[in-house]
């Protein structure tokens, strides 16, 4: 079990990083009709989930760390439209109805339109999502986790349980990026890399790309 007590030294510093005083808290936003804000929440939204998978994991609660994963991926690129590709009516619709009118896939979709990912958002997408789904929801992935020897008990192997880890802080390090930019790149903040260099063989996607 060294190599998963490893991972979670290194998911939780990445924690302990966001956390710290002064990180998050200097950062200002501007006040655009909401956008600016919706966004930074939801980014936010990511940080309080990788927390969550710490707790989980640390306690064996790993059925509930393992549904978390899912909803950070969802909470970045929700944010990621916000801010990016929303018109104002629909960032209205979003804070004012709790509405998005469009699927996951298309919200992938008119991100990479917009921003240059290289297609690896959607090919994210395709490695992971049948998997977090299952993880979520419930269904067989969760399920298969959950039962051995005939009966019901945790069967979430060491392997598995570094990939919600390696999950969780890719997410993470995707929001803080993306927020980190939001706020005009402040000198005295904690930098991206700095962030994300001890867990950058876990990040699978280019994160915070040049507008087309």
């Amino acid at each position: 079990m060294e190599n998963l007590k490893n991972h979670l030294r290194l998911h939780n510093e990445v924690r302990r990083k966001i956390a710290a005083p002064k990180t998050i808290s200097p950062f200002k936003f501007k006040n655009d009709n909401g956008r600016e804000v919706a966004a930074a929440t939801l980014f936010n939204h990511v940080f309080e989930l990788h927390r969550g998978v710490e707790l989980c994991v640390n306690n064996k609660a790993n059925s509930a760390a393992a549904t978390l994963p899912r909803s950070m991926f969802e909470a970045w690129v929700r944010g990621l439209w916000i801010l990016h590709c929303a018109t104002p009516k629909q960032v209205r619709d979003f804070i004012k109805k709790d509405h998005i009118d469009f699927k996951f896939h298309e919200l992938i979709a008119e991100i990479e339109s917009k921003l240059d990912f290289g297609g690896n958002l959607a090919t994210l997408k395709g490695d992971t999502w049948k998997t977090l789904n299952s993880l979520a929801h419930p269904g067989m992935a969760h399920l298969s986790s959950n039962f051995k020897a005939g009966s019901i008990q945790d069967n979430f192997n060491e392997s598995q349980l570094m990939l919600l880890l390696e999950w969780s802080a890719m997410f993470t390090v995707f929001a803080y990026n993306e927020l980190f930019r939001m706020a005009g790149k402040p000198k005295n903040a904690l930098q991206p890399e700095e962030l994300s260099k001890d867990t950058s063989a876990w990040v699978k996607v280019v994160n915070s790309p040049k507008p087309k």
